[in-house]
């Protein structure tokens, strides 16, 4: 533990007694106690046994905790510090340990020298004695050992220490860490023997595992416990660490009780937390136990007493109290009772009806002389009737070895449950009757006490709009014997359909008017709910194109009271007719040239859709022999705009005309 928590607790236990005295200024008519606050102070004792003739046995624990408690005299710690080259893979890491004792200790009344040695030749001082502490660390940094020593530079550490501690009461340890150079050779242990014969502790870390070293290590310290061996630096820093700490000197706690005169010690026995044995004295019925402050401790002290004859009333134990370095205590007292009668242990009861009750259950007796008595115990009434609500009551009854007897009466409260109803949601279509839905199915209801009453469930659907869609509450109820009821809410969920439209495929003329069709007739549309609503149907012809031929989509659409729309899509079919070609037979006189004769006068040509068409008319006159009297045929030809083609065909008569003669009255001579 470090100065500085050693100044904490003095200064916690100059609190701790000012307060005690303002206490006693204040209050004048009566005194303060303490007990258990200064030191946790505990004292508890158990029946354990009667003997043959009755005298009971107990077995008691004082427990206490102790604070840390050291004297303020300042140390004077002067580490040799091995720097050669063997002990080079451990000297940083033992610089930095010395420097962090050296902020833990407490300089304002500790000192620290360090002398720097290469065993045994050579030493050098690195660190003069100081109380500062960045001297300290400037002078850790150096690692050079230039003075001629033969001793591991115990001499020479002697020598400036000597000259250098001026007038001083502090504690001394010189305390060399080294391996086998400083071990391994007996002028080491001479040079240690000149400190101690000065007066001074002598302490060391050995890093190694030579058996001679060992041995030379455990002659030059000034106590066995002042000697650490060991292969690993880590520990060999720790120990460095607890070898300091040796040098604050503790204070002692005392503890002192006496057994009161109504009783014999059996046995007494003390231990720290950590189970290692405290000494104790005995004398007569007095215990002490003396114990240093030199770590926090919680003690453990065990006895076990007999009381010398019957007691028939209650008698202190003991008394006595813990005085350590924050003041004294007193140990609390604890008594023994006298003969008493067995007690029963047992809570009012709360069930549920239906359940099994055991009254027994969690109910036990005891009696201190005679201990467990739960086997013992007599029920002697018990009304409970667990299938029924209400209030009841059990009575117990016990007695002990000494004919003490003892009765407790608890109450048994039992309380029904409501039975549990259970149903699932449903679903039906809009348009549906009440009496059409098995309300029943899937449903069950449950009693603690009745068992299954499922007959007894009845059914509110009273909010259930059977003609709207939506979701509603179906309620499900049921009563128990006891009169508890229970009642769970499903949804039903109306859903309308959609209605059903009927219509058939239609068809139509090209050029056919919108308005000179029958759109409705055998059109119909029914719903589950609102019947014939053929009427509300409508009809979207707009994707039909009535001039021209071809299959359209025609939509009849409709939508009910729930909002619920369909449609359906037949096939409107427009077919396109040929046009009609009016035109008359002609005539011609043989020897006409095709180019001179009018083909189209009196020819025309009609369509619904295109209307006159007649300059669309093609005529074929190439059967005609115009050279030759005879009849031909002339056929003329039109396509309207749905590609669909007519003719027509007309004779051609060819009329051959008599040949003319020109010829003039002639004269010849006779003969």
């Amino acid at each position: 533990m470090n100065r500085k928590l050693d100044r904490t607790m003095r200064l916690l236990k100059c609190f701790l007694a000012l307060i005690l005295l303002m206490s006693t200024c204040l209050i004048s008519v009566s005194q303060v106690s303490a007990a258990g606050s200064i030191y946790n102070t505990s004292n508890d004792i158990e029946f354990s046994k009667k003997d043959a003739s009755g005298l009971r046995e107990y077995d008691g624990k004082i427990k206490f905790d102790l604070p840390v408690a050291q004297t303020s005299k300042g140390n004077d710690i002067i580490f040799l510090r091995d720097t050669s080259g063997s002990f080079s893979a451990h000297t940083q890491q033992l610089t930095e340990a010395i420097s962090e004792i050296a902020e833990e200790v407490d300089l304002s009344q500790d000192r620290i020298m360090v002398i720097n040695t290469t065993p045994a030749t050579r030493a050098s001082v690195t660190v003069p004695l100081t109380d500062d502490l960045k001297v300290i660390k400037d002078g850790l940094t150096r690692t050079a050992a230039s003075t001629v020593t033969a001793d591991s530079g115990f001499e020479y550490a002697l020598t400036n220490y000597n000259g250098s501690k001026g007038n001083t009461d502090n504690n001394t340890i010189f305390i060399l860490i080294s391996d086998n150079d400083a071990y391994g050779v007996q002028r080491t242990v001479d040079g240690a023997a000149k400190v101690k014969n000065a007066g001074h502790k002598v302490g060391g870390i050995y890093i190694g595992s030579s058996a001679a070293s060992i041995a030379n290590g455990k002659k030059m310290v000034s106590d066995p416990s002042y000697f650490y061996q060991f292969t690993n630096m880590t520990q060999g820093i720790d120990a460095l660490r607890e070898l300091t700490q040796t040098m604050y000197e503790t204070e002692d706690a005392q503890m002192e009780w006496t057994l009161d005169d109504a009783f014999d010690l059996l046995d007494v026995s003390a231990k720290d937390q950590d189970g290692k044995e405290i000494s104790v004295q005995v004398s007569g019925n007095t215990v002490t136990l003396v114990t240093p402050q030199d770590a926090a401790k919680s003690v453990t002290l065990q006895y076990s007493f007999k009381e010398k004859k019957r007691l028939l009333v209650t008698t202190l134990v003991g008394t006595g109290s813990v005085n350590a370095s924050l003041g004294q205590e007193p140990i609390p007292d604890v008594f023994v009772s006298g003969n008493n009668d067995p007690v029963i242990y047992a809570n009012d009861r709360t069930i549920t009806a239906g359940t099994s009750f055991d009254p027994l259950e969690n109910v036990t007796a005891s009696d201190i002389e005679d201990g467990d008595l739960t086997s013992d115990i007599q029920i002697i009434s018990n009304d409970v009737n667990t299938k029924k609500e209400g209030v009841y009551s059990v009575t117990y009854a016990v007695t002990d070895s000494d004919s003490n007897t003892t009765k407790k009466t608890i109450t048994v409260n039992v309380n029904a449950s409501p039975p549990t109803v259970k149903a699932q949601d449903m679903s039906a279509i809009a348009g549906i009757s009440a009496s059409e839905v098995s309300w029943f199915t899937n449903v069950t209801a449950e009693d603690k006490v009745d068992g299954d009453i499922s007959s007894d469930v009845s059914v509110d659907y009273s909010s259930v709009d059977f003609q709207k869609e939506g979701d509603y509450p179906v309620v499900y109820s049921v009563t128990n014997s006891n009169g508890k009821s229970a009642s769970t809410t499903v949804n039903m969920q109306i859903t309308a359909e959609a209605p059903v439209i009927q219509a058939k495929d239609m068809s139509a003329i090209a050029g056919t008017k919108a308005s000179e069709v029958s759109w409705f007739t055998n059109v119909t549309a029914q719903d589950k709910v609102d019947g014939d609503i053929s009427p509300d149907v409508s009809v979207d012809y707009s994707s039909v194109n009535f001039q021209k031929e071809g299959n359209y989509p025609v939509v009849y659409s409709v939508t009910n009271s729930n909002g619920k729309s369909a449609s359906t899509t037949v096939n409107m079919q427009i077919t396109a007719e040929a046009p009609v070609i009016h035109a008359k037979d002609m005539a011609t006189i043989a020897g006409t040239k095709p180019t001179d004769i009018s083909w189209f006068t009196d020819v025309t040509a009609e369509d619904k859709v295109d209307g006159d068409i007649s300059s669309g008319l093609s005529v074929d006159y190439s059967g005609v022999d115009f050279q030759k009297e005879g009849n031909y045929p002339v056929v003329y030809s039109v396509t309207n705009s749905n590609g669909k083609s007519a003719s027509t065909t007309v004779n051609m008569q060819i009329t051959a005309e008599a040949p003319v003669i020109h010829a003039k009255d002639m004269a010849t001579i006779a003969g």
